[in-house]
């Protein structure tokens, strides 16, 4: 494989959906020295072609990849790609790596960033594949977080507690990586970052090794980190910080709800220094069925159940998002793929999210769960 002329040391940003991880990207993209690309969602788009046409990692797949409605955002030049993996082997890691390099060189940028929020559970995959990689885990409070998940288009399903189990299974995630990995994982809570916001940015330029630059705060610099089609819900990136945004929870939420919620997620609010975070108030009649049902969430077999559940609204959730195309370029056949002749069918490839909570359910025994 050709190897880029500055070592690969690439910054993931990574975190529970709509907890500040495009605002995160969007300062450092605006640093001088680095480009952070637009969500890839690149392991779920690798399960899905390889579902779709069960081959093996040759060029053939490489295009396939590269034409999947995610990977359209990044705009690459396949050409580059291809020179970027001329030489064998091709891996899933080599690919990445070729994708996040075509990216970088024509903005002429030293770094590359990648923001998926998913890739968390990746997260030692990432670390493994490329030793000089940096990764940031965003967190902000679930309860916010869900909130805010929950007026999206892509959302999946609007099953309060399983949204509440995939942001303590994240974060659980995300405490492993940072044991294991001290120097090369940093957590930052969202409301550090629009309380605190030199403070903090200057915190994670200098774990990036990178120096503050104050046009990193500018909102009115253009960002590419944010493709035209998701600015219904990523607008605020260019707008002014507000920390009045954090705490919405309690005004959204009915006092059931916060409850069910702090049931589940409870002990992980209070390790990240979150407040309210009992169920203080919580009828005993209420607060048995509460703790009786968490228990069952936690339980192998319950879990298949609800499994099969946020399987249900994944497969209704599979459809066209709004304002984009999603279809992804295909050859038709053996001999058109010769001839040169490609045709445009609809895609398998709606990438699954994090939302998609049994994608996130952890399959150990009870000490996963403990925070």
């Amino acid at each position: 494989m050709v190897m880029p002329e500055v070592p690969f040391r690439p910054i993931f940003i990574t975190g529970f959906p709509r907890s500040g991880t495009t605002l995160v990207a969007a300062i450092l993209d605006r640093h001088s020295s680095v480009t952070v690309t637009p969500e890839t969602h690149f392991f779920e788009t690798l399960q899905a072609v390889q579902d779709l046409i069960s081959a093996r990692y040759d060029m053939c797949f490489v295009y396939r990849l590269l034409h999947a409605p995610r990977m359209r955002d990044l705009s690459l030049n396949v050409a580059d790609i291809y020179t970027l993996l001329s030489s064998p082997p091709i891996t899933p890691q080599h690919i990445f790596q070729a994708v996040l390099t075509a990216y970088q060189r024509p903005r002429c940028k030293t770094r590359v960033g990648e923001k998926t929020p998913s890739h968390i559970m990746q997260a030692d995959t990432l670390l493994n594949w490329y030793p000089q990689a940096k990764m940031i885990y965003v967190v902000r409070d679930g309860r916010d977080a869900i909130s805010s998940l929950l007026k999206t288009p892509w959302r999946g399903h609007d099953i309060l507690r399983l949204h509440a189990v995939s942001w303590r299974h994240s974060i659980q995630m995300a405490r492993r990586m940072q044991h294991r990995f001290p120097d090369r994982f940093l957590c930052v809570q969202y409301e550090d970052i629009v309380s605190h916001t030199e403070n903090e940015v200057r915190r994670i330029d200098q774990f990036c090794g990178i120096q503050y630059e104050s046009r990193q705060l500018d909102m009115s610099i253009l960002t590419e980190t944010v493709p035209q089609w998701e600015l219904p819900w990523k607008s605020r990136v260019f707008q002014h910080m507000d920390s009045g945004r954090c705490g919405q929870w309690r005004r959204e939420f009915t006092l059931e709800e916060q409850w069910a919620l702090n049931c589940t997620i409870g002990r992980s609010l209070k390790a990240f220094d979150y407040d309210d975070h009992s169920l203080s108030g919580c009828p005993i009649h209420r607060r048995l069925w509460l703790i009786a049902t968490e228990l069952l969430l936690r339980n192998g077999e319950t879990r298949k159940v609800y499994r099969s559940i946020a399987t249900y609204f994944r497969n209704r959730a599979w459809k066209p998002l709004p304002g984009r195309d999603n279809h992804v370029v295909e050859p038709s056949s053996e001999k058109a793929e010769k001839d040169g002749h490609f045709a445009s069918t609809p895609a398998a490839l709606r990438t699954p999210t994090a939302t998609e909570i049994f994608d996130f359910v952890p399959k150990t025994n009870m000490e996963t769960y403990k925070t």
